[in-house]
């Protein structure tokens, strides 16, 4: 991304050196050499067709759970599958996201008690989930910026995203395609180097 802002300057100077012939024989005193036009090229191509979520991260079904589903099976399932949330719908609406620190404020508040996971359904998980901004949803056809901006935007409110959910239109309550967490911010400044 650094290329993109910084750039922009040293190419205005170069332009300013080829269009205004301070040679005094009507030539330039400066060409660009063809790594530089390849580079401006491709700095165009960003700002006029720049990457998308979709473009970068596959769009597949995204493992959801119900409810009424047994809370030991998803966790099961979310091992197996090496799933670190799971968004939950009830009648197609969101309702929540299981992840690690709803799981911690689970334990917490049953600290003293003994516990048989199998006795619990996501339901019962989720009366712990606390509805905050940090589960953000998104369209596929946001660009890797935006998401970016989005993450930097909570980062400097002192937030961390939990997810960024991807649906087609970027509603809450559309099926999900795709999720993206703060893991993937590394993925995402490479796609925008």
């Amino acid at each position: 991304m650094e290329p993109i802002k910084t750039r922009p300057t040293e190419f205005g100077r170069l332009r300013n050196a080829i269009v205004h012939n301070r040679a005094g024989k009507n030539e330039a005193i400066v060409e660009p050499h063809d790594s530089v036009i390849a580079t401006m090229e491709l700095i165009i191509k960003a700002l006029e067709s720049p990457r998308r979520i979709r473009d970068v991260f596959p769009m597949n079904r995204v493992f959801v759970a119900e409810g009424t589903e047994s809370f030991s099976e998803i966790l099961k399932i979310q091992r197996k599958q090496n799933y670190s949330l799971a968004p939950v719908y009830r009648d197609n609406r969101y309702v929540g996201l299981l992840h690690t620190r709803l799981y911690q404020m689970f334990l917490e508040q049953n600290a003293d008690a003994t516990l048989d996971l199998k006795q619990y359904t996501v339901n019962d998980i989720l009366k712990y989930y606390e509805k905050d901004s940090r589960v953000i949803f998104v369209s596929g056809e946001t660009t890797l910026y935006d998401v970016l901006k989005i993450f930097n935007r909570m980062h400097e409110k002192g937030q961390s995203m939990i997810a960024m959910i991807i649906t087609e239109q970027g509603f809450v309550n559309e099926k999900p395609i795709g999720i993206i967490t703060v893991a993937y911010v590394p993925k995402i400044l490479s796609e925008l180097e």
